[in-house]
């Protein structure tokens, strides 16, 4: 599930209640940025970053009987910083390696969409971009668990069904060789059913590594709650479908994005919702 930074009691809160449904976490959002000339910045303190990672470790270890749950951190990066390559020349991947060390990450998740170019070359060179940082990850050692034993990190990215980041594009991301790999439209919504299921598919098909591959699902509320200014269209029977679906493809993951996630609601996602995705992780769904 996606959590908001600085909510650190909220947020173990959360991890305890949904037992049984989450495995991970992704801190989110844009924790470090990669400007246009390459170089990499982070409005956010370090050790109040190390400390909410741990404490959301903590948590998912004892709902999950896990040693060292996966915590992730969502990062953003400039466009002209991509296709001017300015990140080789800043040596960026080196400085996102550093920032993830000490908060203690898992691994970077990118959030890149890019509104304009829908090229190949636009792709390859995102895909150089993303293989970098990985590499760069993979060669810097991060604290494990409680500060323990240390952790190779991972680098992922947001994939989706439009721009560079759709299914012509896949084979350049592919070949980075990435960690984690996580849907965002159209799965997000549950508005059409028979899309999500058709992209589920193709990317459980190939290029992408299927074990990799999450699945993004917009979180429905509480009743309880005030309408969210995300608005996913998810019920219960068509999520189930679709849950079913994609286990039966061999998908392993699926990932919360919160629809409160700009503000909680203190009752949070539906208790349906929850017990679908339960299923799901539990293997009694596919």
């Amino acid at each position: 599930m996606y959590l908001a930074l600085g909510r650190k009691s909220e947020n173990t809160a959360t991890v305890r209640a949904a037992k049984g449904a989450l495995t991970g976490a992704y801190l989110c959002c844009n924790l470090g940025e990669m400007q246009a000339d390459g170089s990499v910045t982070s409005r956010k303190n370090a050790t109040e970053v190390a400390d909410e990672t741990e404490a959301i470790r903590a948590a998912l270890a004892s709902v999950t009987g896990r040693a060292d749950p996966e915590v992730w951190h969502v990062v953003g990066v400039s466009q002209q910083a991509i296709e001017s390559r300015s990140w080789a020349r800043s040596g960026a991947p080196g400085k996102f390696a550093e920032l993830a060390a000490s908060w203690h990450s898992t691994g970077l998740i990118v959030d890149y969409e890019p509104s304009t170019n829908y090229s190949q070359a636009h792709a390859e060179a995102y895909g150089r971009f993303l293989e970098a940082l990985g590499e760069a990850l993979r060669n810097t050692s991060a604290a494990g668990a409680g500060g323990g034993s240390q952790r190779e990190m991972r680098a992922g990215m947001d994939f989706a069904g439009w721009g560079i980041l759709d299914q012509p594009f896949w084979h350049a991301y592919a070949a980075a060789s990435l960690g984690r790999y996580t849907s965002m439209s159209p799965t997000y919504s549950g508005a059409d059913l028979l899309k999500d299921e058709a992209f589920a598919k193709s990317a459980l098909a190939g290029p992408l590594p299927a074990h990799a591959v999450a699945f993004g699902l917009g979180t429905e509320l509480d009743s309880k709650c005030p309408p969210p200014k995300w608005q996913y269209h998810w019920t219960e029977a068509p999520l189930r479908k679709f849950l079913a679906d994609i286990a039966s493809r061999g998908a392993l993951s699926v990932d919360l994005w919160r629809a409160d996630i700009d503000g909680y609601c203190a009752e949070g996602t539906a208790p349906w919702m929850l017990d679908a995705v339960r299923d799901f992780v539990s293997g009694r769904l596919g």
